[in-house]
């Protein structure tokens, strides 16, 4: 493997592992939301970090589409048979067997699903909803099911930059207009679709297909990118709690403002990666080990995370805000290091295929 191929790698899992962790912090911090009172310090604290983390998983979907379309290049085709059987092992078989671990665990022990129907089934195994978490697999799917055809619209008209942001966002504003007159009206689950990640999803698409003119294109528009990732988050978390006083935004300039600070900032994270993947000494390479470290384990970190948290949550019941703190930050390094201990260990079993869709590790 070339210098240049590793340095590569290095670059998606340092980026995977800024996206696990703010997977984790989004996760984590839901719990004080809910506890502490709206006007206190600490509530202002952690909304703030429960919002701003919501990049995380438009960025795995960025991620995702960057590297297919890295790996594949404009230069070739799809083998769609070959193409697919790799998706089904990787993401199709894991997806099928967590949803059933989960819906075992709701149904034997949690005892949360009062009744069992064709629509629950279909949404379940369909759509990601056996557990809270689960629907970043179904629309990963969704996008492994459509990138043959994807591959085949770029490889024939090569949109550049302006082309590719006109075309995914137009599907972003497009789509919520079609979930808001339609969808939602009669199943209310636009975030477990593909369409509702088009933008980010789209730029990942845009990076691979031209990695070879990184360089120029942040350089040019790195600016653009920061202060759109700035402004855009200041509307979109204004809803949550009014930093823009008796300022109101509609569900569309909140969904659009969204879009683009999770895009934005999307792309900002795959840049600091890459800047981070190159130091070699001091604060900035202690960072870049960590999130190198947890992006190579990001897959069965995501998947396993919820029960852990879940155990975490039932055994320490926090009362008062020191005790809030304490579960919060207390909680995130033993479920990260719980999470990446088992993954460590079922990726060197047997286990490994049907969980994560690999081959067992020595």
């Amino acid at each position: 493997m070339s210098a240049q191929k590793t340095q590569s790698l290095g670059e998606i899992e340092v980026t995977r592992g800024i996206a696990i962790l703010a997977v984790l912090l989004i996760h984590i911090t839901g719990l004080p939301v809910r506890l502490l009172e709206p006007d206190s310090a600490s509530y202002l604290f952690y909304t703030l970090i429960n919002r701003g983390m919501q990049f995380a998983v438009p960025l795995f979907l960025m991620i995702s589409a960057l590297v297919l379309a890295y790996g594949t290049g404009l230069d070739k085709e799809v083998n769609r048979p070959s193409f697919y059987r790799k998706r089904w092992q990787r993401a199709v078989a894991p997806f099928l067997v967590w949803t059933t671990l989960y819906l075992a665990l709701r149904l034997f022990i949690l005892r949360d699903i009062p009744y069992v129907s064709l629509k629950q089934g279909l949404l379940w195994y369909g759509f990601g909803k056996g557990f809270f978490h689960l629907y970043f697999l179904s629309v990963l799917i969704q996008f492994y099911l459509l990138f043959p055809l994807i591959h085949k619209f770029w490889k024939t008209f090569k949109p550049n930059f302006p082309a590719a942001v006109f075309l995914f966002g137009a599907a972003q504003v497009a789509f919520y207009w079609l979930n808001k007159l339609y969808i939602y009206q009669h199943f209310s689950y636009p975030g477990s679709l593909i369409f509702s990640y088009s933008l980010p999803i789209g730029m990942g698409l845009w990076m691979g297909y031209n990695a070879g003119c990184w360089t120029a294109w942040w350089k040019k528009y790195r600016v653009l990118f920061i202060t759109v990732a700035v402004a855009a988050g200041v509307f979109y978390i204004n809803r949550h709690f009014a930093i823009l006083d008796k300022v109101k935004i509609s569900t569309f300039y909140f969904q659009m403002a969204w879009a683009l600070y999770v895009t934005a900032l999307g792309i900002c994270m795959v840049f600091l990666a890459k800047w981070l993947a190159a130091k070699t000494d001091g604060l900035s390479s202690s960072l870049s080990g960590m999130f190198l470290q947890a992006g190579q384990f990001s897959y069965g970190i995501y998947l396993i995370h919820p029960l852990f948290l879940l155990v975490w949550q039932k055994i320490f019941v926090p009362e008062g805000t020191l005790a809030v703190h304490l579960s919060v930050w207390g909680g995130f390094v033993v479920i990260l290091g719980l999470s990446c201990f088992a993954t460590y260990l079922l990726e060197r079993t047997f286990l490994a295929k049907p969980l994560f869709g690999v081959t067992p590790k020595k």
